[in-house]
Parts: C-alpha cells; structure tokens; sequence
C-alpha cells in the first residue's frame, strides 16, 4: 500500500508523526512519502499568527492535493487535526485533544475560535479519525459533537532513553519539570509548591520550550533561588536534566496524553501528577498523583517520595513496567490497519460509482 504523510504540526503533533513515520518506513508492504508542511514565519510582529495561518491555508488546499494526485497516493495520513478539503486520497488524521475547548480561559479567544472551525472541518472531511487517548476521544465527542464509533485510540510510542553525564546539571537535588511553560500545564502550582518543601533541600528545575505563561513563570520564580527557569535545552542536555533528578513533577491541568511523564519513568524517576485529563488513564498505577492546582497536594506527594526510599524504589518499578505499553511498533500496526481499511473503502467506494 501506498500513502503520503503531512508532518506540520507544533510540539506532541510533531513527535507523534515523526515516530509513527519512523515505525511506519519498517513496514514492507507501505511505501511512505513524507512531506513537512511550509516553513513558519518566526518573525513579522502580530501579522505573523494570520501570515502563517494563510500559508498553512493554501499548503492544505492547494499544495497537499497536487502532491497527492501526483505521488497517487493511496492514503493521506494528517497527524495533526487537521485535513485538506480536497485531497482525492482518503484521509486518516489524528486530532490529538481539543484541550482549547477543555480550559478555554487558558488559550487565546481567536485561536479558540479558529480551532474548533478548523477541527469540526477535519471531522467532516476524514474517512477515518484517530486519537492518542480514551480521553482524548471523550473530549471530542463532548466538545465537538463527533460519533464515539467514528474514532479510534492509537497510543504513542516512546524512543529509548540516551543516557546522561556523570556530572549534575545543578549543585542540589532538585525536582524536575518538562514541558511548554503554557497555561494549561500549571507550571506557577510546582513553584508554589517548592514553598512547601523548602525543609528538604530540594530545588525545582523548569526545563522546556517558553510558552505564553513564560513571563509569569519567569516572575514567580525571580524571588526564589531554589526554582530554576531553564528554557529550552538540546535532546542530549535533556537527557542530563532527566539523569539526575530525584523527583518528576507534572501538574498539568489538561493532557491530551502526557510524553514527559513516561520518558521520566522510562528513565527510572518517580513521577508526580495531576489527575487531570488523560494522565490518570496512560500513567495508571505507575504515578503518585495530586489534585489539579493543589500546591500543597504536590508537595505532600512530592515529600512522600523524598522521604520514602520504599516508595520510591517501588513507584520506579510500576514506572518501568508501565512504559513497555507504549511502542512505536505497536503504534505503526495499529495505525496500518486503520490505513489499508481506509484505502479499501475508497477503492469499494470508486467501484460502485
């Protein structure tokens, strides 16, 4: 079989397709063609956000299609929520979560709007609609009034754990937190917590791409030597901030699936969550969890691990054992049912017309 593959997208979208398209190449009967999206403007002041949505606009409606009809394509796969209105291929997209509509004060009013316009298109225009979460697909079908039939969960996968260096990024101990510094990710409720936990010697670390909460993250911590604000960091220095924590800390209000949390586990740390959104479903029993914006409940379940060598030990084993059920092979074959389904139904579908 033959498909093409669209992997524009910010972020977990990315991740996701760069991972199922690694997976997918290792199929013998799927041919792949890949294609990345047009390059953003990262400059241009406040017509920057409209520039990028037009040339996003024109890549979908018109581009997409002359690549499909020219590759002849037997499958579109779009992971990331959106579809093209005119492909002739059928289309496969994922939409990874709706967490716009979720907590709605967290996200910009304009992009709210443009998104639910854009993800009820999708719907419409897919053969067939993926998603990464039980939770995910609930969400879906709440908010945008989608069929629960029509929507399949495909889990990520994880990549393998690199290694560190011997030496610690930071003198102390410290918790550690991965992600966006974007609203919906709570980061100023860990801040708060550190205030808790100040008697442990521990220190936090905030390691990630800065989002639109930045500068109040930024300002939060100004006044506190033992949180550290440190930005965005390579996959190798990454990989040194997850070698030597003692503690992983993610108090997420929403999650469509939640990758940070999993690759701390996979690297034998501890994981402290939310129980919001999807992370009680894809961390299981593998995760101390605290209630969504509760300070004092993170740093409770924070000191627990730190004070707990039991615990520990026994929550980085449930760790460990729950990161094997999510491969990207597993991920490839689940989503190459879906695809040869798909490019069935359209061939039945030409047949009979």
């Amino acid at each position: 079989m033959d498909f093409s593959i669209s992997r524009h997208g910010p972020g977990g979208s990315l991740r996701w397709a760069a991972g199922l398209l690694t997976a997918l190449h290792e199929m013998p009967d799927i041919r792949v063609s890949a294609w990345p999206g047009p390059r953003r403007l990262r400059r241009g002041g406040p017509a920057r956000k409209i520039l990028n949505l037009l040339l996003d606009e024109v890549w979908l409606e018109v581009e997409l299609p002359r690549r499909v009809k020219r590759e002849r394509s037997d499958v579109l796969l779009m992971p990331a929520n959106v579809t093209s209105g005119r492909s002739r291929a059928p289309q496969v997209v994922t939409i990874h979560d709706v967490n716009f509509l979720v907590a709605p004060n967290t996200y910009d009013r304009a992009y709210t709007s443009y998104a639910r316009r854009r993800f009820m298109r999708s719907l419409s225009a897919a053969q067939r609609i993926t998603t990464v979460s039980n939770y995910s697909r609930s969400q879906i079908v709440h908010h945008l009034g989608a069929d629960p039939e029509r929507i399949e969960v495909v889990y990520p996968g994880l990549e393998a754990p690199r290694g560190g260096r011997a030496a610690s990024p930071l003198a102390r101990p410290y918790a550690l937190y991965v992600g966006q510094t974007e609203p919906h990710k709570d980061v100023p409720t860990a801040i708060e917590a550190m205030q808790a936990l100040r008697d442990t010697g521990i220190d936090l670390a905030i390691v990630g791409q800065p989002g639109r909460d930045h500068e109040r993250v930024l300002a939060l911590s100004a006044s506190d030597p033992t949180v550290h604000v440190v930005g965005a960091v390579s996959d190798s220095e990454l990989e040194d901030w997850y070698a030597h924590a003692s503690v992983f800390v993610f108090p997420s209000l929403t999650e469509g699936f939640g990758y940070p949390p999993l690759e701390a586990m996979a690297r034998g740390i501890p994981v402290v969550a939310s129980r919001a959104g999807s992370l009680p479903e894809v961390l299981g029993d593998a995760a101390l969890f605290h209630e969504p914006g509760e300070a004092e409940d993170l740093a409770l379940q924070v000191r627990r691990v730190l004070s707990d060598e039991s615990l520990r030990r026994e929550y980085v084993r449930r760790g460990e054992d729950r990161v094997r059920r999510y491969t990207w092979q597993g991920s490839a074959e689940r989503m190459a049912l879906i695809l040869r389904s798909a490019a069935g139904r359209d061939r039945e579908r030409q047949g009979s017309s």
